[in-house]
């Protein structure tokens, strides 16, 4: 089992993004750390996105928590960010949309800068664009 850092939640955003959402959930999976925890918000997606996450974590790694929350009806990104809000004092939350594919080592190194710098409130971070077979194009 990888190591765990309790201050840490990593929440994903999802809407209508069937296509990338299991590369997505697989790159958290795939982190040399793993997250406290990791959330995944379905902001009512009408296309076959709530089949894919169930799908996927089918094979969560044990250690792993995993918490899902699907809406009815889409709301917005901002009431799903929302929802994060006084559940956690002094973590670190990574947010990551469904679209996105982390590298293997993101947790470890948004972590260690988060660290270091006394915890600051926000950190933002580079990426790379990829075409929809996940090839680099640039950065």
């Amino acid at each position: 089992m990888k190591e765990i850092l309790d201050d840490v939640v990593v929440a994903l955003f999802t809407y209508n993004q069937d296509k990338y959402t299991k590369e997505s959930i697989l790159s958290i999976f795939n982190q040399t750390v793993w997250p406290r925890k990791l959330m995944i918000f379905d902001d009512g997606s009408s296309d076959c996105t709530e089949d894919v996450i169930k799908d996927t974590l089918k094979d969560k790694p044990i250690g792993l928590d995993v918490e899902v929350e699907i809406s009815l009806k889409n709301s917005g990104l901002a009431t799903q960010i929302n929802k994060l809000r006084g559940k956690f004092s002094q973590t670190l939350i990574i947010t990551q949309h469904c679209d996105d594919i982390a590298v293997p080592t993101r947790i470890e190194e948004q972590y260690r800068v988060w660290k270091s710098e006394q915890k600051p409130t926000l950190i933002l971070s580079q990426f790379d664009y990829i075409d929809e077979d996940s090839n680099f194009v640039s950065p």
